[in-house]
C-alpha cells in the first residue's frame, strides 16, 4: 500500500504538523527565503520526525553557502528508518566545506536504498565529488543513485574523481548522472565511463554530458564502456553540443550492440559534427538490438536517422518518442513524424516538444 506524502510549502505549516506521525515528507521551500534562523528552526523541526521513511527537501535558489549547510545538517540526527532521500540544492553557493558536512550526514543514513542529490550550479570542486561517491559506497543498501552535478567547477580532474568514486559503488542498479557544462574532455569522459561500467548490476543508466568538450576519442570510450554494461535494460544518454563526428557516434552504437538485454533506448546527439550519412549509419545499427521495444530520439531539421531501410524494417520497435523542439519549422517536424510512421511494427508514436 502506497503511503501518503505529507507536503509543506511553508515552514509555519510544517511546524504545526504532527511530526512524530509523518513517514513520507516533502518540503518544498524553493519559493521562500531561508536565512540562518529559519535553517536552525527547520533542522530542529526535522529532528522531531522520528518515523521518517522518505524525505524530499527542496532548497533550490536560496544562495545557501557552506555555513547554511552547517546549520541545517551538522547536528541533524540519524533517521533510523529512512530509505529514500532527495535533496534539491540547485543554484546555491555550496563549496567543498559544505559538501563535507553534507557527506557526514549521508553516512548516518545507513539504510538508504534511493538517493537523489541536486547540486546543479553550485561551486563544487573535484574533491567534493569524490567525497560524495565515497560516502555512497559505504552505504551498501543504495540501489538507485541520482547525481545532478551540472555547471560546477569539475573539468577533467572532477570527472576523474567521479570515475574513481563510481567504481566503488558496486551495488547500484539504477544510475542517473547529469554533468552538463563542466568542461569535461575526452580523458575525463573516459574516466566517468570506466567508473559506471564497473557497476556490474546496472539495469537503468541515464547520463548527460551536454555542453562539454567531448570528441571522437571520448565517444569511443563511451562505446567501449557501454559494451561492458551487458545487464542494461533501460538507457538514456544526452551528448548534445560536443564535437562528436560520424565515427564517434558509430562507436557508441557499436558498443551498444553488446547490450543484448536492452529494451528501452533514448538518446540525443544534436549540435555535434554528425553528417546525414552518419545518422543513416546509426539507424542501420538498430537491427542489432534484438530486444529493443522502445526508442526515443531528439531530432532537428534534416537528420536522416529515420530514413534508413534498417529502421523502417525493424521488427522489434513498438514504441517511438520523437523530441522535436529543436526543429526550426513545422514542416521539419511533420517530415520526421511521417518517416517514423513508416516503421512496420510500430504500435505507438509520440512527439514531444520539451
Amino acid at each position: 500500500m502506497e503511503q501518503q506524502m505529507n507536503e509543506y510549502n511553508y515552514l509555519e505549516d510544517f511546524t504545526k504538523s504532527n511530526k512524530s506521525a509523518i513517514t513520507h515528507l516533502s518540503l518544498q521551500y524553493s519559493n521562500i527565503e531561508m536565512r540562518d534562523q529559519k535553517l536552525i528552526q527547520l533542522s530542529s523541526q526535522l529532528a522531531e520526525c522520528t518515523q521518517l521513511i522518505s524525505l524530499i527537501l527542496n532548497l533550490e535558489y536560496q544562495n545557501l553557502e557552506d555555513d547554511g549547510i552547517k546549520l541545517l545538517f551538522r547536528d541533524l540526527q540519524q533517521f533510523e528508518n529512512l530509505n529514500t532521500l532527495q535533496l534539491e540544492l540547485t543554484k546555491n553557493q555550496i563549496q567543498d566545506k559544505g559538501i563535507s558536512i553534507l557527506v557526514q550526514y549521508l553516512k548516518k543514513c545507513s539504510k538508504l536504498t534511493k538517493l537523489e542529490l541536486g547540486l546543479y550550479d553550485n561551486q563544487l570542486c573535484p574533491e567534493g565529488c569524490l567525497e560524495i561517491l565515497e560516502a555512497v559506497s559505504t552505504i551498501n543498501t543504495i540501489q538507485y543513485l541520482e547525481l545532478q552535478l551540472g555547471k560546477n567547477q569539475l573539468n577533467e580532474e572532477g570527472a576523474n574523481q567521479i570515475g574513481i568514486g563510481l567504481s566503488k559503488c558496486q551495488n547500484i542498479t539504477n544510475l542517473v548522472l547529469f554533468l552538463n557544462g563542466n568542461q569535461i574532455n575526452d580523458i575525463g569522459t573516459s574516466s566517468i565511463v570506466t567508473g559506471f561500467s564497473s557497476c556490474r548490476l546496472l539495469k537503468l543508466l541515464r547520463f548527460s554530458l551536454l555542453r562539454n568538450q567531448i570528441k571522437d576519442e571520448g565517444a569511443n570510450a563511451i562505446g567501449e564502456g557501454l559494451r561492458k554494461c551487458n545487464t542494461l535494460i533501460d538507457l538514456e544518454f544526452y551528448l548534445d553540443n560536443n564535437q562528436i563526428s560520424d565515427q564517434g557516434a558509430k562507436s557508441i552504437f557499436i558498443g551498444l550492440t553488446e547490450c543484448s538485454l536492452l529494451k528501452n533506448l533514448s538518446f540525443s546527439l544534436i549540435d555535434n559534427l554528425i553528417s546525414n550519412k552518419g545518422y543513416l549509419i546509426l539507424g542501420q545499427q538498430l537491427c542489432f538490438f534484438p530486444n529493443l521495444l522502445s526508442l526515443g530520439c531528439d531530432l532537428n531539421n534534416e537528420e536522416q536517422f529515420l530514413k534508413s531501410i534498417e529502421i523502417i524494417n525493424c521488427k522489434n520497435i513498438k514504441i517511438m518518442v520523437l523530441y522535436l523542439s529543436q526543429c526550426s519549422s513545422q514542416r521539419q517536424q511533420d517530415q520526421h513524424f511521417t518517416k517514423a510512421l513508416k516503421i512496420k511494427r510500430l504500435v505507438k508514436l509520440q512527439s514531444l516538444f520539451i
